[in-house]
């Protein structure tokens, strides 16, 4: 869970694997595609439960039951996350912001908004863990070999279900000295990682 989703691995990512075991249960009977759901729903980490329940919900050739058992239960389980907790934040268990971009889809993009917006005016110190895991990851490549040399986060642009306004006015209230750093999401990422 903790490989980067980068050019280089999406073959082999936590999406791809999601979207092949998915694919694996097709020509299942309906009551086990019932009952894989469910234990999609308890995989550990959240990030693997999230994949299959998207993944699933994503299918066009599956029965409408089954979709929207799929949104149902994902919906459910983002819900019964407690992400007042910072360790919700690690990458490794929540999938950076492809669980946010699948979440809006499913609701909107107004809906994670307004969670991520109401959960830094109740516990502002979560502004660094949420800033973190919300950045896309990018990937250095040696210009020559293109071998990969390293990995980093990124904002290459701000995610529309991203409140930046209220990233901002949390940063420079846990440490006013966050505004030095600059207000831009790169720049605040920046300081989040120090």
């Amino acid at each position: 869970m903790t490989l980067p989703r980068t050019v280089s691995s999406i073959a082999v990512d936590v999406d791809a694997t999601a979207d092949f075991a998915v694919a694996a249960s097709r020509n299942a009977e309906l009551s086990e595609q019932l009952r894989l759901l469910d234990e999609d729903a308890n995989r550990k980490p959240l990030a693997a439960a999230v994949a299959l329940l998207f993944a699933t919900a994503r299918r066009d050739d599956a029965p409408t039951e089954v979709i929207e058992a799929a949104r149902n239960r994902a919906l459910d389980l983002l819900a019964s996350t407690e992400w007042e907790d910072p360790r919700s934040w690690a990458d490794e268990l929540l999938g950076g912001p492809r669980t946010f971009n699948e979440l809006a889809a499913l609701t909107s993009v107004d809906t994670v908004a307004a969670r991520i917006t109401g959960l830094l005016a109740a516990r502002p110190e979560l502004v660094r863990p949420i800033l973190i895991a919300c950045a896309q990851w990018s990937e250095q490549v040696d210009r020559q070999t293109w071998q990969t040399t390293g990995f980093t986060r990124r904002y290459r642009e701000e995610p529309t279900w991203l409140p930046v306004s209220a990233i901002r006015a949390a940063a420079t209230q846990v440490d006013p000295d966050a505004r030095s750093a600059g207000l831009s999401l790169q720049h605040l990422l920046d300081w989040a990682s120090r």
